[in-house]
């Protein structure tokens, strides 16, 4: 059995959208690369600021 390996991505743009699309299908609108590459890139979603952990 092989290791599962994560890399994290510095935003929804690293990821072709046709390859993101092709995971999420099309009974999920918001999970769409389109609808999440709008969310940041209006700023409405980003990372948390330095020094706020999650919990």
């Amino acid at each position: 059995m092989s290791a599962l390996v994560l890399h994290e991505l510095p935003a929804i743009e690293a990821v072709e959208a046709a390859a993101w699309n092709a995971l999420v299908g099309d009974d999920h609108p918001f999970l769409r690369h389109e609808f999440l590459h709008a969310l940041e890139a209006s700023g409405s979603v980003s990372p948390p600021p330095a020094g706020c952990r999650a919990t």
